[in-house]
């Protein structure tokens, strides 16, 4: 297939660039002249157009977006970006894979979150990722992927790589430790499904799947697992109950996928 990637030069496109040309897709990795390994995007709207209509592409991995860093992120950029890449697949008759986000269903759930679970009262980057999603049903096909917490190469400020380079000079602010819980995935299991998606039938025109491990993990596991290979520095500090952990049944129904944390400490 041939695929584009937005967001190419990102620490997930990486991993995502790699993944599909090692399966054997034509990648093109769509990177502005402006941009340098860790800026938010790496696509202009006003570049999209030219540079997608040029590659042709069969499928579209949309990747570059805006992150909740800095100031004052204008999260309008990334319902934009995701529109200019939504014009781009009409004309070429590309599927769009949208690299969204957990966030859509807040951290306050009592159970795994499936994609058919009301998303609302949200806002900064979990709306501005739902607006995105609701913008790529304009293209031909559709994937949202709602990637829960991803961890492992470039992945420095996940809650997993800074436990693992904790000291006592540089503990890390810990919440729970029971009841603040995640669903952490490493960063080539995401990439893993994306090149599946790039590759496979879809049941329906548009889809909306997670992208997780299905584990549910404390923050006490994590530590005892982050424990297993270096001994970390934490200092606890008070929040409420937070809960975000992917249910997967759609997402290995569909591709026979089985998912892994892959954290520090477990065995493949």
């Amino acid at each position: 297939m041939r695929v584009v990637v937005t967001g190419a030069s990102g620490r997930l496109g990486l991993r995502v660039t790699a993944r599909l040309s090692r399966d054997g897709h034509d990648v093109t990795r769509v990177t502005s002249p402006r941009a340098s390994f860790g800026t938010p995007l790496d696509l202009t709207v006003s570049d999209a157009p030219g540079v997608l209509a040029a590659a042709r592409p069969e499928v579209i991995v949309h990747l570059a977006g805006v992150m909740a860093r800095g100031d004052a992120p204008d999260w309008t950029l990334n319902r934009r970006m995701t529109a200019a890449v939504t014009d781009a697949a009409l004309t070429s008759g590309a599927r769009v894979i949208l690299a969204s986000t957990a966030a859509v269903y807040g951290d306050q759930r009592v159970r795994p979150a499936r994609e058919a679970d009301v998303t609302d009262g949200l806002a900064g980057y979990g709306h501005s990722k739902l607006e995105s999603e609701a913008v790529i049903l304009g293209a031909p096909e559709s994937v949202a992927l709602r990637i829960f917490n991803i961890h492992g190469p470039g992945f420095d400020d996940s809650l997993v790589a800074r436990l693992l380079t904790s000291s006592p000079e540089t503990p890390v602010q810990l919440r729970g430790p029971d009841d603040f819980v995640r669903d952490y995935v490493h960063a080539d299991e995401v990439a893993r499904v994306i090149s599946q998606l790039a590759g496979s039938p879809l049941p329906a025109p548009h889809l909306s799947l997670n992208v997780g491990s299905g584990i549910a993990v404390s923050n006490r596991r994590l530590l005892d697992l982050v424990g297993r290979v270096h001994h970390p520095s934490y200092v606890p500090v008070d929040g409420g109950p937070s809960y975000s952990v992917a249910d997967m049944d759609a997402t290995t129904t569909l591709l026979g996928f089985t998912p892994a944390s892959l954290l520090p400490g477990e065995r493949p």
